[in-house]
């Protein structure tokens, strides 16, 4: 009966020192910094810029999850390509965020909020995974674009995106653009 108490208690001495050994690894390293994950309208996603060459972008976030006919998918964005550079930034990824706040969980208001000249462009798209609707607000000359899209087929839900862009060429529209007052699903 001692030796179980015993043994219960070294093991306890074990997992509290090793409790402190990590969080204090935790606190005492440079893990990522809160600039890996910043987005900045026109010009990068992280360490990720607008212009840079594919072999760059693969360096820095190593191997994509997929190639696609315009780019490289990641887990937390897609980097889509003109000449072999840098023309697109799509991130999906929570973490990711202006240095005013914009992510993926924002609310279109907001977005309108800091870029009230964001010109909405409407899309429906029936590819090969399932029909697609969805708006785009394009800050065209700031670089940046809010999409909000809803996947037929797939989960049912509305999905957003941020893309980057280059300053003053418009976000790239997969789909068909049509009027919003014809969209099916998405909001107006």
């Amino acid at each position: 009966m001692k030796i179980k108490i015993v043994i219960g208690i070294v093991v306890c001495l074990g997992i509290l020192f090793t409790g402190v050994y990590v969080l204090t690894f935790i606190m005492n390293t440079n893990g990522p910094s809160s600039e890996s994950y910043l987005i900045r309208p026109g010009l990068s996603v992280g360490p990720i810029s607008i212009g840079m060459k594919r072999d760059e972008v693969l360096r820095l976030a190593g191997e994509p999850f997929s190639s696609i006919r315009y780019g490289d998918r990641f887990s937390d964005f897609v980097v889509h390509y003109d000449a072999g550079r840098v023309s697109e930034i799509m991130v999906v990824a929570l973490l990711y965020h202006t240095a005013e706040g914009i992510c993926t969980e924002t609310a279109v208001e907001q977005f309108l909020d800091l870029y009230p000249e964001a010109k909405r462009i409407c899309y429906i798209d029936m590819g090969g995974s399932g029909f697609t609707s969805g708006f785009v607000y394009d800050a065209i000359d700031k670089g940046i674009a809010y999409e909000r899209f809803y996947l037929e087929n797939r989960s049912h839900d509305f999905l957003n995106t941020i893309y980057i862009h280059r300053l003053h060429v418009p976000v790239t529209i997969y789909g068909e653009v049509t009027p919003c007052e014809n969209m099916p699903k998405a909001e107006k």
